[in-house]
Parts: structure tokens; sequence; C-alpha cells
């Protein structure tokens, strides 16, 4: 992994730029899901050394760890934002 970034872009229906909403370096950012309201992103991330589930607040482009997962439990996690 070395060099390269797995993370979450933003862009148009109808086209134009990608712009990155969370991009860390060599690590994974994936598994996204955007709440109801269009206000937050939940997604999980390896920035913390474990795939754990962080929140996105769009409107002031901050970032929240939500959820940690077990150290090496093997367990792939999935988001849905329900409200």
């Amino acid at each position: 992994m070395n060099g390269r970034y797995v993370g979450l872009y933003v862009m148009s229906s109808d086209g134009g730029p990608a712009l990155p909403l969370a991009v860390t370096e060599n690590n994974h950012n994936e598994g996204a899901a955007w709440s109801p309201d269009g206000r937050h992103i939940a997604f999980t991330s390896t920035r913390s050394g474990n795939f754990d589930i962080w929140i996105m607040d769009v409107d002031i482009d901050e970032i929240k760890e939500k959820l940690q997962a077990q150290p090496h439990a093997g367990l792939a996690l999935g988001v849905v934002l329900l409200r």
C-alpha cells in the first residue's frame, strides 16, 4: 500500500471533477453511505489502524470516529444511516 490512496470522492451526476472528501495516505476509506438529510457521510477507514466506522459532517468538513472495531477481528463493516 505504500504511497497509494483509497479514498472517498464526490462529483456531480452530470460530470465534472471529482472532489476529495476523505483521502488519507496509506489507508483505506471506503463503504460510504449518505445520511437521509445529506449532511453526513458514514464510512469505514483504516486511519486509526483498524477498519472503524467514521462519520463526516459535510457542512463543516469534520470527521469523527464513531465505532471502533476490535483489532484483528476479521470483521467486514458495512454502513447504513437511517436517521
